[in-house]
């Protein structure tokens, strides 16, 4: 099984990292940044989600689930500025 995204065969971490960054710096009183307009956005896929595909592939009896593509993804798209909306206020901050 392939498992690939549909954009770029290698991601960056650095979308993956904003949340830990923008908490650490919400705890420690430090401005938080957000590049660009903040509409960067993503659909994530569950480890669970992976591992369960994987388990299944195995189980088909048959040639007609070869060649396919199956969306593994949690069809969550969260953009940067969702997330800003739903961890500042948790700090005491409205923007």
């Amino acid at each position: 099984m392939l498992v690939a995204t549909r954009d770029a065969p290698v991601k960056s971490f650095t979308y993956a990292a904003v949340i830990p960054k923008w908490t650490s710096a919400l705890l420690q009183g430090e401005p938080v940044f957000i590049n660009g307009d903040g509409e960067t956005s993503r659909d994530f896929c569950f480890v669970t989600n992976a591992v369960q595909a994987n388990l299944l592939a195995d189980t088909v009896a048959g040639t007609d689930a070869r060649n396919q593509v199956y969306n593994l993804t949690a069809h969550g798209i969260r953009g940067k500025n969702n997330e800003r909306q739903t961890l500042f206020p948790q700090f005491g901050y409205l923007h």
